[in-house]
C-alpha cells in the first residue's frame, strides 16, 4: 500500500454505520489519539460530534452513548 494514500471503504447497506480507513500506522496512531482525546472531553454529553482536518484529511465524528 502507498503510505501517502489513504483508503475508505464505504460501508454496505447490512451495516451502513461502520466504515473502514486503511492509513500508516503512525497516523493511525496520531488519530487514535485524537479520538480519545475527543471522547474524554465529550463524555458527558449523550451525543456530541466533533470535525477537524489532519494531513490534509478532513475527519469528522460523531460520539453517541
Amino acid at each position: 500500500m502507498n503510505e501517502s494514500v489513504v483508503e475508505v471503504v464505504e460501508p454496505d447497506e447490512a451495516n451502513a454505520t461502520l466504515a473502514i480507513i486503511r492509513m500508516p500506522e503512525a497516523r493511525a496512531a496520531e488519530l487514535l489519539q485524537r479520538l480519545e482525546r475527543l471522547a474524554e472531553e465529550l463524555a458527558a454529553q449523550p451525543r456530541a460530534s466533533a470535525s477537524w482536518e489532519q494531513d490534509g484529511t478532513r475527519y469528522q465524528v460523531e460520539f453517541v452513548q
